[in-house]
């Protein structure tokens, strides 16, 4: 997915707090994501559940800065948090146009299945709970690594953008 779409698909003028957790196989993190999306750029920082910085992303029309703010180099990259933000929260249009080749996005009410040309061991599925554009709590589900991911909103504040 080509994350230098995640700047213009992200719904604008947000402060979002999210709690994630990762579990893949036996491993099994968790971390806070705060999220500020605004017209100029999208910033977002992932904090151990101690409250301690982990890396800091910053996202524009410009391009992308990474950050990282302690040695600790988590499951949960800079890389795949763009890339979440991307597949859950961004508009179908937005997000269609940045998938790779080979891939397709199904959508109905309430999830999104992505799809590697037909093929079972490329396929991510995406659940919501809750109303766009910050749903309550959302799982994407890749089956072949074993891999899900569970994103719960903790609070969103619309501000100016």
């Amino acid at each position: 997915m080509d994350q230098r779409k995640l700047y213009p698909a992200l719904p604008q003028g947000y402060e979002v707090r999210f709690a994630v957790q990762l579990r893949e196989g036996e491993l099994s993190e968790s971390y806070l994501l705060a999220v500020s999306s605004r017209i100029e750029a999208i910033r977002m920082m992932v904090v151990t559940p101690q409250g301690l910085p982990v890396y800091e992303v910053q996202t524009s029309v410009e391009g992308t800065q990474l950050q990282w703010l302690s040695p600790m180099r988590p499951s949960l990259t800079p890389d795949k948090v763009a890339q979440l933000m991307l597949m859950v929260y961004g508009k179908k249009e937005e997000v269609r146009s940045a998938l790779n080749s080979g891939w397709t996005l199904q959508s109905v009410p309430g999830s999104r299945v992505y799809r590697f040309e037909d093929h079972e061991s490329g396929q991510i599925d995406v659940v919501y709970e809750g109303e766009y554009p910050w749903y309550r709590e959302v799982q994407v589900i890749e089956p072949a690594k074993t891999m899900t991911i569970k994103i719960r909103t903790l609070e969103a504040d619309g501000v100016l953008p």
